[in-house]
């Protein structure tokens, strides 16, 4: 079962604190590989580097993507770790890859809660230890600009230049920090490797169970090109200028165009808009997950 093993792998991964370590008391990513390697596991592509994974990490202002808080460190024995983590946003189990656009930095706590549920489900029900929801639509922009500017550039070689590419601020960035204080949190969450294990391995019980007494069941797998349609569409729903919806919109026209990015599916996309404004309009619950159910081949 793909989800136990996921969730016993990101067990592993805690134990190991393969990817949260300090340096020179600067909290950063210090490698990829084992990221690539579960990927690859699943048959998704693996190539993300600790350079862009660190890239990330500063396009995000040292803060989560998810929440917005900062990253802390803890002592625990003689080592020093934090609880900076690196999540796939289109979870691996979902047909999710180990590509710079897939993978943002986000508070370990975050990370496990989401484990394999849909991205937007998930986030627009999460909150902080405080009670508050994370989720709000400047940092679904940001995340969403995150990704289209990583697709936009996922071919350029020297990462000096790919660097400057991402971190440079086009038109929504310059929108998105115009409203900067809707990025920050004070919240911050201490990370607990114990507690957070003894819970992960609860849920991987509850799951053996619910698996034995419900029939087998086959969600079909995010694609990347209807998940950013499903965030905009989504964005649409705030009060975000229209000119800045347009600019996202057009950039992934853009990038349709370009056969290495997206495969060439209209009529699958226009399906996707469509079943989504239904499942809205006839008031479903975690319509984004309901809608993996729907065969729309």
């Amino acid at each position: 079962m793909k989800i136990i093993e996921n969730i016993n792998e990101t067990i592993k991964e805690i134990e190991e604190n393969e990817y949260n370590e300090t340096k020179d008391s600067e909290i950063v990513f210090q490698e990829t590989l084992s990221h690539n390697y579960r990927a690859l596991k699943y048959g998704q592509l693996g190539k993300l580097t600790e350079e862009q994974a660190n890239i990330a990490l500063k396009y995000f202002n040292n803060r989560c993507a998810y929440s917005g808080e900062e990253f802390i460190k803890s002592q625990q024995k003689e080592k020093t770790i934090t609880n900076l983590s690196l999540e796939h946003i289109i979870p691996l189990v979902m047909g999710g890859n180990s590509m710079a656009y897939n993978c943002v930095p986000s508070v370990m706590h975050y990370n496990l809660r989401k484990s394999a549920h849909h991205p937007l489900d998930w986030w627009q029900e999460q909150e902080d230890v405080e009670g508050n929801k994370i989720f709000n639509p400047i940092r679904l922009l940001k995340l969403v600009n995150y990704m289209l500017k990583c697709l936009k550039y996922m071919e350029e070689k020297d990462i000096d230049k790919y660097k400057k590419l991402i971190l440079s601020p086009n038109k929504i960035d310059k929108y998105i920090n115009k409203n900067k204080e809707q990025l920050i949190s004070n919240t911050k969450v201490k990370y607990k490797i114990e507690k957070e294990k003894i819970k992960l391995q609860e849920a991987t019980n509850c799951i053996h169970i619910k698996k034995l007494k419900s029939k087998r069941f086959e969600y079909r797998k995010i694609k990347t090109d209807l998940f950013i349609l499903d965030c905009i569409g989504l964005l649409e729903q705030y009060n975000i200028p229209d000119k800045i919806i347009q600019n996202l919109k057009q950039t992934f026209t853009e990038l349709k165009e370009v056969e290495k990015v997206f495969e060439k599916i209209p009529k699958e996309e226009k399906i996707q808009e469509n079943l989504i404004n239904y499942l809205k309009e006839i008031n479903i619950e975690k319509i984004y997950t309901v809608a993996l159910a729907v065969n729309i081949n």
